[in-house]
């Protein structure tokens, strides 16, 4: 199993019910490596739970030497500017505007305002309901329309 892999399992065990794990990457940073655990929460982040992660997850890797090599622990919350990557990151945002890129063609860039998540077993049937954003000079209200999430390519919120 690889380190990654090992801190992956572990925040999953360790992270409260309403949070979970969104990245763990582990960059070269020099001569020390970097260790990146990214999480996030179905209401946010609170910076307390990224310090007990930080602590425990720290405390493992020390007293099982996952690493053989100085390292940097940060664990985190995603940016503002970083793009949503799993389902569930979704609902936390309804009511902002949100930008996707989708891989048809015919609507490929579209900003609008997340009025709708829907996440279903079937996750090939999950989408969401977005009103795009009119032009300033457009008198007419523009209806929404859905996307299902498996023709998301990429979708950010937008601040």
């Amino acid at each position: 199993m690889t380190v990654i892999e090992k801190i992956s399992n572990f925040v999953t065990q360790i992270l409260p019910q309403d949070y979970f794990l969104i990245q763990v990457r582990k960059p070269k940073l020099g001569q020390k490596t970097k260790v990146v655990v990214v999480i996030d929460g179905d209401k946010g982040v609170d910076v307390e739970v990224c310090a007990s992660v930080s602590r425990q997850l720290g405390e493992k890797m020390e007293e099982e030497n996952w690493l053989d090599t100085a390292y940097i622990l940060e664990v985190t919350s995603p940016g503002a500017t970083t793009p949503l990557v799993l389902p569930r990151q979704y609902p936390q945002h309804i009511g902002r505007t949100i930008s996707i890129t989708t891989t048809n063609a015919e609507q490929a860039e579209i900003l609008g305002k997340l009025t709708k998540v829907e996440l279903l077993e079937n996750t090939e049937e999950s989408f969401l309901e977005v009103t795009p954003k009119a032009e300033k000079k457009q008198k007419n209200t523009l209806l929404p329309f859905n996307i299902f999430l498996k023709d998301i390519q990429k979708a950010q919120i937008v601040i």
